[in-house]
């Protein structure tokens, strides 16, 4: 599947990195502020080619990034979008305003702070299952799988691994949605 895909960002910068990273998975559109994020995205989504993931940045010059999510979730209600194909939002944002951060992820996917981190932000979709895990991480699992399947590993060893898997999870929700 190609991921679909919309930035809504006015810094140039920010829209060319994401655009390269989002490329490289299927088709990613771009728009400077919430007017034309909204035009961009109605007509791609009439066009029976709707956006399956929308990085929006929070601080657009024509209005904030909240009101264009709430716009965004408004448009995916009226046009029968059932919640679980809606499109999956992050936010990226400098500001780490506790706040704001938990306002956003209430109608959003997570959130991504400035500067971007390209392997946070795939890990990020591939967390919300747009896209694949690498065949690296892949194989990871594969070969984990197959080490607790044995029983070969001593149960000490498996305990602190258990733990360093629990840490690695608590820090990666850290009681929000993906993209902290």
């Amino acid at each position: 599947m190609q991921l679909r895909s919309l930035v809504v960002d006015d810094a140039r910068v920010t829209q060319l990195i994401l655009e390269r990273i989002l490329n490289a998975y299927g088709t990613c559109n771009v728009a400077r502020n919430g007017t034309e994020a909204m035009q961009v995205f109605s007509e791609a989504f009439e066009a029976g080619r709707g956006h399956d993931l929308v990085c929006l940045d929070m601080g657009l010059p024509d209005f904030g990034g909240l009101e264009l999510l709430t716009k965004i979730r408004a448009y995916e209600e009226q046009h029968g979008r059932p919640e679980m194909d809606r499109a999956r939002v992050i936010a990226i944002t400098a500001s780490s305003d506790a706040a704001t951060i938990r306002a956003f992820t209430q109608m959003g996917d997570g959130y991504i702070l400035k500067p971007i981190n390209r392997d946070r932000l795939i890990r990020d979709i591939v967390n919300l299952g747009l896209i694949a895990p690498s065949a690296a991480d892949s194989q990871l699992v594969t070969d984990l799988e197959r080490l607790c399947q044995s029983d070969a590993l001593p149960m000490k060893m498996l305990a602190h691994l258990m733990r360093e898997i629990a840490g690695s999870i608590g820090r990666q929700s850290n009681g929000f949605k993906p993209g902290q």
